[in-house]
């Protein structure tokens, strides 16, 4: 359900140039990709993800890290499961009333069709 996985931000082009030997390069060496890094981590169900956060340079995942996470996971999928059961409710409260309108609307027909008769 969670994985580490490191992620570069930012990383640089080099451009490179012919020059003659007596001219100075206008190339720049490349900057130490390991500074630019940050870790993601990311917590997903079978649906969306769920949780995630960027840890700052140069923080490392503790044991009180992943607790505070695995926290704020449990108030995000809670939170995810009383707008699942509201949207459950709404839509049943649009669906009765909807059926109720169609029962009376057929009883409405066939009374005025049997008094035409």
């Amino acid at each position: 359900m969670g994985e580490e996985k490191w992620i570069c931000y930012n990383n640089p082009e080099r451009k490179k140039s012919w020059f003659r030997p007596d001219e100075p390069s206008t190339s720049t060496a490349k900057q130490n990709i390991h500074d630019s890094k940050f870790i993601l981590c990311i917590w997903w169900n079978q649906l969306v993800v769920v949780y995630y956060g960027l840890l700052q340079p140069n923080e490392i995942i503790t044991g009180k890290h992943y607790q505070q996470q695995l926290m704020q996971l449990s108030r995000n999928s809670q939170y995810q499961q009383q707008l699942m059961q509201l949207n459950r409710a709404l839509k049943q409260k649009q669906l009765v009333p909807t059926i109720f309108d169609a029962i009376e609307h057929s009883i409405e027909a066939k009374s005025t069709s049997t008094n035409n008769n």
